[in-house]
Order: structure tokens, then C-alpha cells, then sequence
């Protein structure tokens, strides 16, 4: 079977939206792919989106560890005027070719402010 860090992500998403918990091992198996993959797939922005949803919601140890590569990554993207351009081509970079700087900005957006509108599922009671 052929498994990607980004549908990895939106797969594992899926399964805690459904009230699976983060401490089940297919979702922690999940989280660490996401983890092994942020490196290679950061330009994507898609990635850098789902990926943190899981990893927050995971919390502990996988939000620091995403947290300290990606929020630095984010931030170093933007532009003086605010925004983010999409980086690269193909599906590494989440087919950024086909977003506009406005769609990149979006979802930068989205990415940045996810620790601040969501409960991790660990506070959940």
C-alpha cells in the first residue's frame, strides 16, 4: 500500500473526529509518520495544515516535536505584506502550483492559529 505523510494526516484526523483516541495505536503509529515526514514535506501546505490538527490534538511530545520544526517554518514564510506564496510543484509540495498566494496565505493561517481554537483531545474530558 502506498501511505503519504499528508493522507496519513487527514486519515488520522478522520479517526479522532470519530472519536477514536489518540492513544490508539493505529493513531499513534499515524502520529509518528506525520512526525518522520514533516522534514520532507513542509513546503506543503495541505501537510503543514492536517498535520497539525493531529499533532495538537495528539498533544505531549508530538505537539512539541511538530511545534518546534513547523512553527518556525511557518513564520519564516511570510512575506513583509503578510502573506505566504506556495513553494514548489508537485505533490510533495501539496500541487502548489495550482494555489494562489491567497490560498497559501489561508492555509498558513489556518495552520498558525489551530493551538488557539481547539482543546487537545489529552484535555478532553
Amino acid at each position: 500500500s502506498h501511505r503519504t505523510p499528508v493522507l496519513t494526516a487527514i486519515g488520522n484526523l478522520v479517526r479522532v473526529y470519530s472519536g477514536l483516541g489518540v492513544e490508539e495505536p493505529k493513531v499513534k503509529a499515524g502520529v509518528g509518520i506525520v512526525l518522520e515526514g514533516r522534514n520532507e514535506m513542509k513546503s506543503n501546505l495541505y501537510f503543514l495544515y492536517y498535520g497539525v490538527m493531529l499533532c495538537f490534538l495528539a498533544g505531549g511530545e508530538a505537539w512539541t516535536q511538530w511545534r518546534d520544526v513547523m512553527l518556525p517554518h511557518l513564520l519564516s514564510g511570510q512575506a513583509d505584506d503578510g502573506s505566504w506564496a506556495t513553494q514548489g510543484a508537485g505533490p510533495n509540495h501539496g500541487y502548489a502550483d495550482y494555489l494562489s498566494k491567497t490560498d497559501a496565505t489561508a492555509m498558513a493561517l489556518l495552520a498558525l492559529e489551530c493551538s488557539h481554537r481547539y482543546v487537545p483531545k489529552s484535555m478532553m474530558k
